[in-house]
C-alpha cells in the first residue's frame, strides 16, 4: 500500500512538472508593447525593454502575428497577461535560458541594495501548517505564478496519523491589491496519502489566499482543500489550514 502511495504522489509530481513546462520568449527589439487585445488600437498595458522574458500561452486565433503571453511586471508588482507582436520576440532555447540566470541574480541583488526586499515568489520555502493537517509545509516556485507545494504533517481527522500531500498550484495576483507586498488567490490539484491502519489515498483540490511579504522573504496563507479518497474506499472530506513559510 505504501509503495502504491509513493507511486501515486510521484505521478502527481510528474504531471505537475509537465503542466508547468511552457515556452519562453525574449524581447529582441529595443522595446515591446503589451496590449489587452491583439491590436495596436487596443489599450497598451505596459512597454517592456529588450531582453525581457515572457511566457507563451498561445497565438491569437484572429491575428496570427500576435502572441498571448504573461510576464512579471516590476511597475505593477505582479504577473500580467496580454498580447505582443510576434516580430518583437523570439523563442528562447535551453542555452539562452541558462545564460540569463546571472542577469536575473544581478537584478535581485540590485533590488536588495536599493533597500527593497524582493518578494518570495521564487525559490524554496519551508514553514509550518496549523489546522488539518498540522506539521511541516513546503513550497517551490516553478515560475512567476506556478508552484509545487506539499506537507508532511499529522492529521487529526478519523484515526490520528501521518499525512503527506503534494499539490500543483496556479496563482492569480490580479484580483487583490495590497498596500505592501502581494496578495494572490491560488488553486490547484494534488494527491494525499494518510498512513492509517488501512492507508488512504485521495485527490485534493486546494483553494486559498497567499499574502507575500514585501519586506522579508516570507508568506502567510490560508487554504481549504476538498478531498476525495478512493483507496481503500470512496470518502469525501474538507481540509483547512493556516500556514507560514520562510523562503531561501
Amino acid at each position: 500500500m505504501k509503495r502504491t502511495a509513493a507511486l501515486f504522489l510521484l505521478s502527481i509530481l510528474s504531471l505537475s512538472l509537465s503542466m508547468a513546462q511552457g515556452k519562453k520568449l525574449n524581447v529582441i527589439t529595443e522595446s515591446a508593447e503589451i496590449y489587452i487585445e491583439p491590436s495596436k488600437s487596443s489599450t497598451m498595458i505596459e512597454r517592456v525593454k529588450k531582453g525581457t522574458s515572457l511566457t507563451l500561452f498561445g497565438s491569437s486565433t484572429e491575428q496570427k502575428n500576435w502572441y498571448y503571453v504573461s510576464f512579471y511586471s516590476e511597475e505593477k508588482y505582479g504577473t500580467i497577461t496580454g498580447f505582443v507582436q510576434a516580430s518583437q520576440v523570439e523563442l528562447v532555447d535551453g542555452k539562452l535560458q541558462k545564460a540569463e540566470k546571472p542577469r536575473q541574480r544581478t537584478q535581485v541583488q540590485s533590488t536588495a541594495s536599493s533597500g527593497r526586499t524582493a518578494a518570495p515568489d521564487h525559490g524554496f520555502g519551508l514553514g509550518v501548517l496549523f489546522g488539518e493537517p498540522t506539521g511541516i509545509g513546503l513550497k517551490y516556485w516553478m515560475g512567476s505564478r506556478t508552484a509545487i507545494d506539499g506537507g508532511i504533517a499529522w492529521s487529526f481527522s478519523g484515526d490520528d496519523s501521518l499525512h503527506i500531500h503534494l499539490d500543483y498550484l496556479i496563482h492569480n495576483f490580479n484580483l487583490f491589491k495590497a498596500k505592501k507586498g502581494k496578495l494572490a488567490l491560488y488553486f490547484g490539484i494534488g494527491g494525499r496519502f494518510k498512513d492509517e491502519e488501512e492507508s488512504r489515498i485521495g485527490v485534493r483540490i486546494p483553494v486559498g489566499i497567499d499574502y507575500i511579504s514585501g519586506d522579508v522573504p516570507m508568506d502567510i496563507f490560508f487554504e481549504l482543500a476538498p478531498l476525495l479518497d478512493f483507496v481503500p474506499g470512496t470518502e469525501l472530506e474538507l481540509m483547512g489550514c493556516l500556514g507560514i513559510r520562510y523562503f531561501f
